[in-house]
């Protein structure tokens, strides 16, 4: 069935903005993923700061309130754990909720969070999958460079050396992180899919996973153009999300910077309060972008994941459990019209003489 992309992201945007309980499980996911879309813009708008001059007041309040830092450091560490253990239930109940909305069926909050603990561990070896990928990728491609540069670094001893080929190893650095963002977007896109096989279908994590690349090149063009879709609704989100995030981040971060310069652990609490304040508000508004995002994924799958037969296709109890997300309805038969009854000729009698 080809998709209609408008009516995909119409009908995604009706089901996340028509079925609010799905936003929590998107605040649960935006909160595990740091925040907001906006913290990359405010981490480069506080990082352009000239903060030479703050170094020493930095190491200066760090040995004055060495205990209250490290409290604050382990409350949000528990914290980001519990929301981590969260964000595993959310990516399943978002994915299992979404579905059932599509196909007519009822369900709930509690219902989205029993989906994902049932699918808790093998979303999880998943991720723990994809996580070992990802890392092997990128010490095959730091670890060569770091035995290159020692090496050089400790041969002869010439100190033009090592610059010199520092300059010789950007080119395959610099192609090195190009293959590694395409490796993770690639990675991303399995996963995405991978994990809609084991919600929705209860399949193992290696054989998602297997399904899920075939799924990527089986219809790539389809799985392409849904990504293209969904990142460009992200950046115009992002865009709009980052103007009230500085408005509000910036002077936070100049209420802190004087904290910190004045040794005044209130004003640094209350600066800190207000950044995580600031991070749970814009989550919020991301959560409501992440469960879109989901929904938008979702239906692709519910599209595109019949396998044709050879290839590792569903059995028919599994493929009856994915569909489309336009169901037609059989039309009604036409029944010949019932002959209405004849009418009896009532025969006068005859008149004898």
């Amino acid at each position: 069935m080809k998709i209609d992309y408008f009516d995909l992201i119409k009908r995604a945007w009706q089901i996340t903005w028509k079925h609010r309980f799905l936003w929590l499980f998107g605040f649960i996911l935006a909160l595990a993923a740091g925040g907001s879309n906006v913290s990359n813009s405010l981490n480069y708008s506080f990082n352009g700061a000239d903060t030479s001059t703050t170094s020493g007041n930095l190491g200066a309040f760090a040995n004055s309130y060495l205990v209250f830092i490290l409290f604050f450091a382990a409350v949000i560490g528990l914290l980001g754990f519990i929301v981590w253990v969260l964000s595993i239930f959310a990516t399943g109940g978002l994915v299992g909720a979404a579905a059932k909305i599509e196909r007519g069926e009822p369900t709930s909050l509690a219902d989205g969070f029993k989906i994902g603990a049932k699918n808790f561990w093998r979303i999880l070896g998943l991720n723990i999958v994809i996580g070992l990928i990802i890392l092997a990728l990128v010490m095959v491609l730091i670890v060569p460079l770091v035995v290159v540069i020692i090496v050089m670094a400790s041969a002869g001893g010439q100190g033009s050396a090592l610059p010199a080929g520092l300059i010789c190893l950007i080119p395959v650095f610099i192609l090195g992180l190009l293959l590694l963002a395409l490796a993770a977007t690639i990675l991303s896109l399995i996963s995405i899919y991978a994990t809609r096989y084991i919600v929705l279908e209860k399949g193992g994590v290696f054989n998602s996973f297997s399904r899920g690349w075939r799924l990527i090149k089986r219809k790539f063009a389809s799985t392409f153009v849904v990504f293209l879709l969904v990142w460009l609704i992200s950046a115009l989100a992002a865009t709009v999300f980052a103007i009230p995030g500085l408005i509000i981040g910036i002077p936070v971060f100049l209420t802190l910077f004087a904290g910190i310069a004045g040794k005044n652990v209130l004003i640094v609490s209350l600066a800190a309060f207000g950044f995580v304040l600031l991070a749970v508000v814009m989550s919020f508004f991301n959560g409501v972008l992440e469960a879109y995002r989901s929904v938008i994924w979702t239906l692709t799958f519910l599209h595109l994941a019949e396998e044709p037969k050879g290839q590792g296709a569903a059995t028919p109890a599994e493929s009856s459990r994915l569909v489309p997300m336009i169901v037609e309805q059989p039309k009604p038969r036409k029944t010949a019209a019932k002959p209405a009854p004849a009418k009896k000729k009532i025969t006068k009698p005859k008149k004898t003489t």
